[in-house]
């Protein structure tokens, strides 16, 4: 197969016999690819040492039956400012493992594909609300998936006025205080409901640059979501967000 051309976003990277590298990407035209590049000093590409997590670049690619190479590439951002940020860090991670464990290689997704690029570059020039951005990303991810979590009422009795809920992320649905199962379940009040639904349903780009503060408790329902429609039985994100909430993330 000849030279292909495309954006991608570096998801991580990997050394392998001396200089050679596996360098994970979330490709526009191609979906997730593993590349291999093999440092070779007759080629125009002397090393790939720009391509770091969260960075985005013009790929020259060869795919073969087999395996796909990295020819030559030309940077296009380094996310530099988002990778000296530790919380901002922790966010991009959960979106890279999010790709990395749930996306299928080679498969196509532009709307996938448009919404990580918009939101790694929000994460990267916002200073406030890296954590309504990460939340999102995931609540969009799942929707575009088909595996949309259903915060709009109670999935029992339709209440959508309730004080107080309870989510199931095993279901992916809420239930009001009178339908609750009791066993298993996030509480919620009406203002999470509603910033969630808001999420869910606002472009990236009109997301307020404010910050919110729960102690990431938002983010730990959505991943135990994730864990549980997906059958995962490790989200390595979550290791980083309990140090988080016991202070200790970034010190």
């Amino acid at each position: 197969m000849q030279n292909n051309e495309t954006r991608a976003i570096v998801l991580n990277t990997f050394n392998i016999k001396e200089k050679n590298k596996i360098i994970k990407v979330f490709s526009k035209n191609f979906g997730k690819m593993d590349l291999i590049y093999k440092d070779n000093k007759l080629g125009s590409l002397n090393n790939a040492s720009q391509l770091d997590i969260f960075s985005e670049a013009f790929l020259n690619v060869y795919i073969s039956k087999e395996y796909a190479y990295l020819i030559d590439y030309e940077l296009i951002s380094t996310r530099y400012k988002l990778r000296k940020n530790s919380l901002k860090i922790l966010y991009g991670n959960v979106i890279i493992e999010l790709l990395e464990k749930i996306f299928p290689m080679y498969f196509i997704e532009d709307k996938i594909y448009d919404l990580t690029l918009k939101v790694l570059d929000n994460l990267e020039n916002k200073d406030n609300n890296g954590y309504l951005l990460v939340l999102a990303y995931i609540l969009k991810f799942l929707a575009y998936t088909g595996y949309k979590l259903d915060f709009s009422k109670c999935a029992n009795c339709s209440d959508s006025k309730s004080k107080k809920y309870y989510f199931s992320s095993q279901e992916g649905v809420l239930f009001c205080n009178n339908c609750t199962k009791g066993y298993n379940m996030y509480e919620l009040d009406y203002s999470q409901i509603t910033l969630v639904n808001k999420l869910l349903y606002s472009k990236i780009d009109f997301i307020p640059d404010v910050e919110y503060e729960d102690n990431l408790y938002l983010l730990t329902i959505l991943i135990d979501s994730i864990k549980k429609i997906f059958e995962i039985n490790k989200f390595n994100s979550l290791s980083f967000i309990n140090l988080y909430k016991k202070g200790l993330y970034g010190q």
